[in-house]
Formats: structure tokens, sequence, C-alpha cells
């Protein structure tokens, strides 16, 4: 209660207002940038309705306040990042049925023929870099192969990333390597993250579920 506080400085006492407790204090929503290969190689691969699963976990914990994003190759259009062209497209919404009409039109109508992961990458990293500073901002990379037809680098990508606060970068790898792709990991490694090896489409799903548990729903999130 108010009178159970004080607050002084010199010789001046402060009046308290109004004291919230702790339990019913507003919840801060998530700042989530989802990067997913939309290349036809996930077609060839059997991988496009597993994730397509492994995204409906996701979306379980979505909540309107939530900032997600989400970005997918584009072999026609271009987005401007620091004057470079980057073959990739864009969503943003915390409905949870546009976002998955979104990615079955990714999927399903816009598979491209070229990969453009790094490019991707960057516009990702470009939205977290307009997210509130102090805020946590996640990215989570879900890839089945290697980059061919990117604007940028890695090193590029690795350079968008670097001094970024409260970020942190999950990865999948789903490439046919038995080892983890080394940029991903990397990328991971050097953001705070953490990146998981998927051999199999039956892998995506519990994939999926490890990364809500371990990732988002960690104690320092809020």
């Amino acid at each position: 209660q108010p009178q159970d506080f004080q607050i002084i400085k010199g010789r001046k006492n402060a009046k308290i207002l109004s004291v919230e407790p702790l339990k019913t204090s507003k919840e801060i929503g998530l700042n989530i940038v989802l990067v997913v290969d939309n290349s036809f190689s996930m077609k060839q691969r059997k991988a496009i309705q597993p994730l397509l699963s492994a995204l409906e976990e996701f979306y379980s914990i979505v909540r309107p306040m939530d900032n997600i994003h989400a970005v997918v190759f584009d072999q026609k259009n271009t987005i401007d990042v620091n004057g470079r062209k980057m073959h990739a497209r864009t969503f943003q919404s915390s409905n949870v049925s546009e976002m998955r009409n979104f990615f079955k039109e990714s999927f399903f109508e816009d598979l491209t023929n070229g990969t453009f992961l790094y490019d991707s990458m960057a516009v990702g990293l470009d939205i977290i870099r307009r997210m509130p500073e102090k805020s946590n901002k996640f990215m989570v990379v879900f890839s089945d192969g290697k980059d061919i037809n990117s604007t940028v680098d890695e090193a590029g990508v690795q350079a968008l990333a670097r001094g970024i606060p409260n970020f942190s970068a999950y990865c999948l790898d789903f490439t046919q390597a038995k080892s983890m792709d080394a940029f991903l990991k990397a990328f991971a490694d050097k953001n705070n993250g953490r990146i998981w090896k998927a051999a199999s489409s039956s892998e995506l799903l519990p994939i999926f579920k490890s990364l809500l548990s371990d990732g988002f729903n960690r104690p320092d999130v809020y």
C-alpha cells in the first residue's frame, strides 16, 4: 500500500500516489522475426507440410500484443537495405490466420528457383534494428541449403547483426550434410542464440517445440 513506502531526497519527501502489485503489471509483447526458406528445394525434400505443421506450434504462443514479422525469398521483387537491393518479401501481423495464409501463399504460389537466404536475413536484421533498443528481439532462421543468389554475403550479414542490443538468433539447419552449417552456427553463436539440426522433415516439429520451450520462454524474456 502507499503508506508502506517512503521516498526521500535530501529534505524532500515524495508523495506516493499509488502502488501497483507486481502480479498485476502488464506483460510485454515479444519482438520476433521469422526468416523462412521458400525455395523450390523445400518442395523437393517434402519439407513444406512438416514446416507448416511446425509453425502451428509457433502460432500457439502468439498474442495480439506481440510484434511478429515474417521474411521469405522473393524472385522478382527487392527491398532496399542500406542502398542494396535484397530479394525478399516481408509480412507483419500478430493475427494467426493472416500469418498462416502468408506462409501458405509463400510455399504454394511463390516458391523461388533461386536461394536468397542472406538477403532475407539482412532484411530481417534491418527490421530488428528498428525495434526499441531496450526490448528483447528474436530472429528465427530456417534454411535447407546454402545461399546461391543473394546480393549480400556471410560477412555482410554478420556485420548487420553486430551491436544490436538484447538480440538473440535461433537457427534451424535443414541441410543434408551431417555437420552443422558453419555460417548458421556462427550466426547463432555470435548472437546469444542456438542452432538445431534436422536431418529429416519428421524432426521439424520436435525442434520447433524445443525452440518454443528453450528460446522464447526464457526467464529473461520479460
